[in-house]
């Protein structure tokens, strides 16, 4: 059977198809003159243009009419009323408009309380809002109203799920949690498995637990996601018999993509909080224990490997864990980054990033370009041929991108242009041929790997979408049936233009599209191509290409409108007013600091901040503190402080940067081995008279006591906790649920 949809692209509506088959549709069709009159009626009943909430109650609704004409400003014009001019909104006023919601309501607005509440449009739009903040998250915190995040102890949960209980009248399932919206009054259905490791674990906790009668035994099988469950016992006895058949312990890996009948990664995780503690339960070895490797084994493993190898290991080569080593990530764990690992063990960085200037790269690109008797192309940098070369994200980095290095070198760059749309061309051209009816995005992409042909994410870049790449080889594109007309494309553009008082670029529409259910991006440059001859279709004009000249007047303005200049995250998108963050940083040489300086305004960040100065303005913080600094306290840069990621660029880790600066390093996390936390809680037992609660690990009882994250980490659940601590299971501690 078609379904409705089906039905209404083919025969045009759905009253339509019942016309044709001789029904009369239940509801009543209008025409075109039918709802320019209601629009003509309206009008001369209220004395001014009519809005959309001034037909809410009756029919035709706003919506029906919007829908028809493609917009309401393009149905006023139909019945001969000019639309209201649009307001222009700027950052300021966007945020105020925020901030009077807020003092009205006394709280802040939801996603989608501003996306229904205005029907009259008299403030801005969401898709505006972000479109000029960057996102619906940003506006708020321009506003001053960012959501202050919320910490979901086991108590709290617990006391949401008996305030649904009490609202309700029974205990919730899982199915119904989850689809209430998550707010400050109930936490998602993740984040209490999460705490609980199992969801009958929380309704226990909250005493909301259903009863079973006397003698009915567990069900097997849950009703809402009519997953098969385990005891513990059937789940330790599966890791023994896969431990017996391997020769060895289980990994997580050994169990991903189990059969829906047996016991899988999930169901040891659920029963006993870690892969690990489900290994202990069974009585098997853990092989690959965080706890294990401290800083010290480490650096013993790698330069074992080195001493084997006979020179330093790469990361991939530690990609899988061993007996004898332990993963790459852990490894960037302990140490901030893998080269950071190789100094620490004395071994030699062969590709390091600080030996490499701007003078090296180029100095070793021309060495590259005299062996090769042509200059390199960025694939074959990706991985360098030997450790005297940079890698292409080296480059990159250097000089903002490789047209950029290209450029300083004097080799020619192929710009994109007729050229480069003959190569495409003859490319698809080849493949059709070759391929016939079984060329697609997929079979093309394969194929100019083989062959070396421009890859087909660059030819849907240069042409918009593929089946406009296969128009322009003459080559039968297969597309679906179009729902959208030329006419309601167009009139969706517009409708944008007309909303922003400019021509929108492609992120602004998008935002607009999504949210006013106008045509998408992607149907529409699938229509006409890229987005400059989506522009040119409808009649407007595109804006020019951004030059230098440009971005340094956009800057200027954009630092005189808010008072200061702008971050790099303030253009993380492209507009009509400014270019892209990208944009900016492809024509300034990768810095955004050197287009601050050629507009002649203050650069935000100091730079030239090395390894001496660095640990000069940790010992200073310290001196004004009485304390060692945290992270979250240099997350951003101050008045002679660089930022933390500068911390970690010089040495590795941000406790690596204390130790350098000989400054106490409070939370360390290699030293807290299963033993070691063991030995802590016994400690905090003793010196409180009775077990701690979980909820007192949150909140971090002091610098000698680890986290109830790293607790976690080690032993698992709470309940794994007190068993190992042979603390009671029905005490305060326990009612608290599980950590993490």
């Amino acid at each position: 059977m078609p379904s409705i949809g089906t039905i209404g692209k083919r025969c045009g509506s759905w009253a339509a198809a019942l016309a044709e088959l001789g029904m009369t549709p239940a509801r009543r069709v209008y025409s075109d003159r039918d709802l320019i009159v209601v629009v003509q009626l309206a009008h001369r009943a209220l004395g001014r243009p009519p809005r959309p909430s001034d037909l809410q109650a009756g029919r035709p609704q706003a919506k029906s009419i919007s829908r028809r004409f493609g917009s309401w400003d393009a149905a006023l014009r139909a019945a001969g009323i000019e639309p209201p001019a649009p307001r222009q909104w700027t950052r300021g006023q966007i945020a105020n408009a925020l901030c009077a919601w807020a003092q009205e309501n006394g709280r802040r607005p939801t996603y989608g309380e501003w996306l229904a509440g205005d029907p009259d449009e008299e403030r801005p739009t969401v898709a505006l809002a972000a479109a000029r903040l960057g996102s619906w998250p940003l506006a708020l915190h321009a506003a001053g109203l960012a959501p202050e995040p919320r910490r979901w102890t086991p108590e709290l949960i617990a006391e949401a799920l008996r305030a649904w209980t009490r609202a309700h009248g029974c205990a919730p399932t899982g199915s119904a949690w989850n689809a209430t919206r998550t707010s400050s009054a109930h936490p998602s259905l993740s984040t209490v498995v999460a705490r609980f490791g199992r969801w009958s674990n929380a309704l226990r906790a909250a005493g909301v637990a259903k009863s079973r009668k006397p003698g009915r035994a567990e069900p097997r099988v849950s009703r809402s996601s009519r997953r098969i469950t385990f005891t513990d016992r059937e789940v330790i006895a599966a890791l023994c018999a896969d431990a017996e058949s391997r020769g060895r312990s289980p990994r997580r890996s050994d169990w991903t993509g189990r059969p829906r009948t047996e016991p899988g990664v999930r169901a040891v995780m659920g029963h006993f909080g870690s892969w690990n503690a489900g290994l202990r339960a069974a009585g098997l070895k853990v092989t690959h224990e965080t706890g294990e490797w401290t800083r010290e084994a480490v650096i013993a493993a790698l330069r074992a490997d080195a001493s084997a190898r006979g020179r330093a290991p790469r990361r991939e080569d530690w990609r899988p864990a061993t007996s004898a080593r332990p993963q790459a990530g852990i490894v960037e764990n302990r140490f901030g980054s893998w080269t950071a690992g190789l100094r620490a063990a004395g071994l030699e960085v062969s590709h390091d990033p600080r030996r490499w200037t701007r003078e090296a790269v180029l100095a070793a690109l021309r060495r590259r370009e005299r062996e090769l008797g042509r200059p390199p192309t960025s694939s074959e940098l990706e991985r360098p041929p030997g450790p005297d070369y940079p890698s292409t994200a080296i480059v990159r980095r250097r000089f903002g991108s490789w047209t950029s290095a290209c450029r300083e070198l004097g080799w020619e760059v192929q710009t994109p242009g007729r050229r480069g749309d003959e190569e495409i061309i003859a490319a698809v051209r080849a493949a059709g041929l070759e391929l016939g009816d079984e060329l697609t995005r997929a079979t093309f992409a394969e194929l100019a790997r083989e062959r070396g042909w421009p890859s087909e994410g660059a030819v849907k870049k240069r042409f918009g979408s593929w089946a406009a790449a296969q128009r322009a080889s003459g080559l039968p594109a297969r597309t679906r049936v179009a729902a959208w007309s030329e006419a309601e494309i167009v009139a969706a553009l517009h409708a944008a233009q007309r909303e922003l008082g400019q021509v929108p670029t492609r992120q602004e529409y998008t935002g607009l599209a999504r949210v006013r259910g106008w045509p998408s991006e992607t149907v529409v440059t699938g229509r006409y191509g890229r987005w400059d001859d989506v522009l040119c279709a409808a009649g407007l004009t595109p804006p020019p290409d951004w030059t230098r000249e440009r971005v340094i007047a956009a800057l200027r303005a954009d630092a005189e409108a808010h008072g200061e200049p702008p971050r790099q995250s303030d253009w993380s998108s492209g507009s009509a007013e400014h270019p892209s963050r990208k944009t900016v940083l492809a024509l300034f040489d990768g810095s955004w600091n050197r287009a601050l300086e050629a507009a002649g305004l203050a650069v935000r960040y100091e730079r030239g901040w090395t390894r001496e100065r660095v640990i000069d303005a940790l010992r200073s913080d310290v001196e004004r503190r009485g304390r060692s600094p945290r992270t979250a306290e240099w997350f951003h840069s101050g008045p002679g402080r660089p930022t933390v990621g500068i911390v970690r660029h010089h040495f590795g880790t941000w406790n690596a940067g204390l130790r350098a600066a000989g400054l106490d390093v409070s939370h360390e996390m290699g030293k807290w081995t299963r033993e070691t936390v063991l030995d802590a809680l016994r400690g905090l037992e003793r010196e409180l008279g009775r077990p701690p609660t979980s909820s007192e690990l949150d909140r971090s009882p002091g610098p000698g006591y680890p986290s109830a994250t790293t607790v976690s980490r080690r032993l698992g659940s709470w309940a794994n906790v007190c068993r190992e601590l042979g603390w009671p299971l029905g005490s305060r501690a326990a009612a608290s649920g599980a950590i993490g």
